[in-house]
Formats: C-alpha cells, sequence, structure tokens
C-alpha cells in the first residue's frame, strides 16, 4: 500500500528560497549588487566609471575612487551625495549613515 504524501509535508517554494537566501549571505551580495547598480544615478556619469562602492561596514559605505583628484572631488560632493544615496540605499535594504572615498583600495578589475 502506497503511502500518499500530503501537500503540507512540503515546504513552500518561498520559504525554501529565504532559508537559502538567509544561509548562504546571498541577500547582502544582492543588495551590494543592487546598490553597485543604483551608484551611476547617485554620483553622474563622470564619475560612475571612476568610482564605485566597495565595503560597507557600521553603516559606512568606503567608495573605492579611480585616483586623489576624483577621491577630492567627491569628498567635496558627499553631503549632495548622501542626500541622493540614502533613499536609493533604504529601497534596497541599507542603512548608510556615512560615506569615505578613497583611491587607496582602488581595484580596476571592479568595474563592470
Amino acid at each position: 500500500m502506497k503511502k500518499k504524501i500530503r501537500y503540507s509535508e512540503f515546504e513552500q517554494v518561498g520559504v525554501t528560497i529565504e532559508q537559502f537566501v538567509k544561509s548562504s549571505n546571498l541577500a547582502g551580495k544582492l543588495k551590494k549588487y543592487n546598490l553597485t547598480k543604483v551608484w551611476g544615478q547617485v554620483v553622474g556619469k563622470r564619475f560612475e566609471t571612476r568610482s564605485y562602492p566597495a565595503t560597507l561596514s557600521n553603516k559606512t559605505l568606503r567608495v573605492a575612487c579611480e585616483n586623489a583628484q576624483i577621491t577630492s572631488e567627491l569628498t567635496l560632493s558627499k553631503r549632495m551625495i548622501m542626500q541622493k544615496l540614502q533613499p536609493l540605499a533604504m529601497a534596497i535594504g541599507l542603512d548608510i549613515q556615512d560615506i569615505m572615498f578613497s583611491h587607496k583600495i582602488w581595484t580596476p578589475s571592479a568595474i563592470t
């Protein structure tokens, strides 16, 4: 006699996917990917390929810049960048309270 399998014995696909996303830190990676995708809207075309969000730690976003001049220009625009960045970051689920720019962490291959 075959045992009937009840639908209630299976997890819903959404629950399984959610567990996988949490266990693999995929959620954090997706948030960083989404932040990278909106970066050009925040800094404009001039800086889009000359800087990128590198790390987020303790609510501070570290941005890699191509050179010292870009670092200086973005630092001078920090207030405007934060005003544009915060609503977009909140929409992706990120809490960014500060931003730091550095050319010392620049890796050209990180730009796609």
